[in-house]
């Protein structure tokens, strides 16, 4: 969220963080608990005073990628999204800029015009059709890593537990539960007034999770469901089978080396999916794309600044050269790795340490969280939350910086 308050919003008067924050459910308090329903521990935002409405980035917003993905559509400049194509390759030029291929997305359809573009950003997700792309231009090849797990995802309407004010006063005035158990978590969190979402994982072999049926998935949930704590047999039992989503769960460990090639690079789940622990698929991504532009803002400016001989004029407008480009992705490439790798790490290890595989890990688990108080807790994870951004300067105009993605 810190990003996002660089970034306009649909309104003038207002950051993309305050929109994003608007179709979220604020989480101030995590309660953790075990399989027999005993609370491990509660972490409580204590910055925001009772009855405060907290500021976009002062407590966790719980929402749906589709809600997020419409805050971020309304804040830009309509014509700015183009649908209906998909990435084919892309070709260095001679000049340094990319060509660009695309694919109809549905059959019979004539597929785009190739584009020329200063900046090919691959954010097309763990699969990346741009990091293959890297592969077969000489990139180090790297795969997918399955975590040995696989999930039962759907969201809830709360009107069939009773209405969220029902629900959330059963759950003692909060609105999520993470429930540890034996190699298996749980996890239900409130993303709208109206739905809750529900996520249950549990080991799978590779592939497991191909050909089950609505009716089967509906059937695993309920079974692996059973004997849990209120209100997950409940949330359970009101997904219709439909609405679960059935999957593995993938990670893709972040290059140690730089991301890309050229004036090419790579965002988010492309350069460094993460297991869904701390929920932060979304907001490195996010994070990437925001230091991506504040790079290459710095780049212009620095230009524009030595063009007119250091007189104040570092917010011209000022077209870098596909050289100028490269160094500068080739640098936010760099600051952004070691942050990533750590994100990844932390996940990963979190991730390994919260299911429990082992009788002793789980006794470490609990003990760790019943024992642990929340603000060393929340110490712990300063680094991950604290982030800072800025411009350095006034955010740059629409024609300030020629390289577009």
């Amino acid at each position: 969220m810190r990003a996002m308050r660089l970034l306009s919003g649909a309104a003038d008067d207002a950051s993309l963080a305050h929109d994003v924050a608007a179709v979220g459910v604020a989480d101030a308090v995590v309660v953790m608990m075990d399989s027999s329903g005993r609370e491990l521990t509660r972490v409580r935002d204590a910055s925001v005073p009772p009855g405060v409405p907290p500021q976009p980035d002062q407590v966790i917003r719980n929402l749906t990628r589709p809600a997020l993905q419409r805050a971020l559509y309304a804040a830009l400049p309509p014509g700015t999204v183009v649908c209906g194509a998909a990435f084919a390759a892309a070709k260095p030029l001679p000049d340094g800029r990319v060509e660009v291929r695309f694919e109809a997305a549905a059959a019979g359809e004539a597929p785009p015009e190739a584009a020329v573009v200063d900046v090919l950003v691959g954010a097309d997700g763990i699969r990346s059709s741009v990091r293959s792309q890297l592969e077969k231009m000489g990139a180090p090849p790297r795969r997918p890593v399955y975590s040995g797990y696989r999930y039962y995802r759907g969201l809830v309407d709360l009107e069939k537990l009773g209405g969220a004010d029902a629900w959330v006063a059963s759950l003692g005035g909060t609105n999520n539960r993470i429930i540890y158990g034996a190699s298996e978590t749980c996890m239900l969190y409130q993303v709208s007034p109206t739905h809750a979402s529900f996520a249950r994982y549990c080991p799978a072999p590779e592939g497991s999770s191909r050909g089950v049926s609505p009716a089967e998935a509906k059937q695993h949930l309920m079974e692996l469901c059973k004997g849990y704590p209120y209100p997950a047999p409940q949330m359970a039992e009101a997904l219709e089978g439909g609405a679960i989503h059935l999957g593995e769960l993938w990670s893709m460990p972040p290059s140690e080396e730089v991301w890309g090639a050229g004036c090419i690079t790579l965002a988010g789940d492309a350069a460094h999916a993460v297991l869904p622990t701390l929920g932060q698929g979304a907001g490195q991504g996010v994070e990437d794309a925001v230091t991506l532009a504040i790079t290459l803002h710095r780049a212009a400016a620095s230009k524009a600044a030595a063009a007119s001989g250091g007189g104040g004029a570092a917010n011209a407008a000022c077209r870098l050269s596909p050289a100028e480009v490269e160094a500068a992705l080739r640098q936010y490439e760099a600051e952004r790795g070691p942050h990533v790798q750590r994100v990844y790490h932390f996940s990963t290890s979190a991730f390994r340490s919260g299911v429990g595989e082992s009788w002793l890990g789980r006794l470490r688990r609990n003990w760790q969280y019943r024992l642990m108080p929340a603000w060393l807790m929340k110490k712990a994870t300063a680094w991950l939350t604290e982030c800072t951004f800025a411009w350095d300067e006034a955010p740059p105009a629409a024609a300030a910086v020629a390289a577009t993605a």
